[in-house]
C-alpha cells in the first residue's frame, strides 16, 4: 500500500504578505540600481539642484528597502511563531 501524501498547506496570509513586501524591496533595489546609473552617466553640465534630488531620492529608497525589507522579516518570524 502506498503512503498518502497530502498536499502542503497553503501559505498563510502573513507569508503571502511577507512575500510580497519581499518583492517590493526587490523592486526598489532595481529602482535604485537605476537611478544610480543615470546619476554616474549625469553630464557635468547638469543642474545641480536636479542632482541634489536625485541622490535625495536614491537615499530614501535605500531607506524605503531597509524598512520594507526588516517588515518581511517581521512577518516571516510571527509566522515561525505560530
Amino acid at each position: 500500500m502506498m503512503p498518502h501524501h497530502a498536499a502542503p498547506p497553503p501559505p498563510s496570509v502573513l507569508s503571502q504578505q511577507a512575500l510580497l513586501l519581499d518583492t517590493i524591496s526587490n523592486l526598489v533595489d532595481l529602482a535604485r540600481a537605476d537611478g544610480n546609473r543615470v546619476l554616474r552617466e549625469l553630464p557635468r553640465t547638469a543642474p545641480l539642484f536636479g542632482v541634489v534630488d536625485l541622490v535625495t531620492a536614491l537615499g530614501h529608497l535605500r531607506q524605503a528597502a531597509v524598512l520594507v525589507d526588516r517588515c518581511a522579516d517581521a512577518l516571516d518570524r510571527a509566522e515561525v511563531t505560530r
